[in-house]
């Protein structure tokens, strides 16, 4: 037996109450199915949102490795993977609106080899919502909930793909290997 058929069941049979001459108003529950929804950035395939996280050093030339003591920026692109530019109907038209609107993530690194040196400069596409920097360092190892949103005019615009995002300047403080690793957001459903 379904969900729906289950709870119709358990139901009062309003027909049986009804009075001679009284107009009675059908108040039963009812319950309808709503269609699929998706989203446009996910842990699982199929992704359509991808954030590319770059080192460069503070001319923005990509690099690998650096000294000791040295300063580099971790910079973040975001790309729309959509196939078709609604991410669902083949039909769209081809010139609708591309891109992305917005990016929230958490970044973890080894903070005792790397430190953040500065301030986190953003794109220019992305103008709101922008985490204080308060928030995003407020955990040493954690760019915590690090993220901006797009002006509404990009939903008739659209954003180039790949967009420049963030970029949080470092400095490495010990020697070794530092990974940068992507983790969704935690503040939902703002941060989605």
């Amino acid at each position: 037996m379904s969900f729906v058929a289950w709870l119709q069941a358990q139901l009062p049979n309003r027909s049986s109450r009804k009075s001679p001459g009284r107009v009675q108003r059908d108040r039963s529950l009812r319950v309808e199915r709503l269609e699929d929804r998706c989203v446009l950035a996910c842990a699982e395939a199929p992704c359509w949102l991808q954030v590319t996280l770059t080192t460069t050093d503070m001319a923005d030339t990509p690099i690998t490795s650096i000294e000791s003591g040295g300063d580099f920026k971790l910079q973040a692109n975001v790309s729309d993977l959509r196939v078709y530019p609604d991410g669902f109907n083949p039909g769209y038209p081809p010139d609708a609106p591309v891109g992305t609107f917005a990016s929230y993530d958490d970044v973890t690194y080894n903070a005792s080899l790397v430190a953040v040196d500065g301030l986190i400069t953003y794109g220019e596409l992305f103008e709101n919502g922008r985490t204080p920097e308060a928030e995003v360092y407020a955990t040493p190892g954690v760019l915590d909930e690090i993220g901006t949103f797009a002006s509404i005019s990009v939903f008739f615009t659209g954003t180039p793909s790949p967009a420049f995002l963030f970029s949080v300047p470092f400095q490495a403080n010990e020697a070794g290997e530092v990974t940068f690793v992507l983790d969704p957001a935690d503040l939902s459903p703002f941060h989605d």
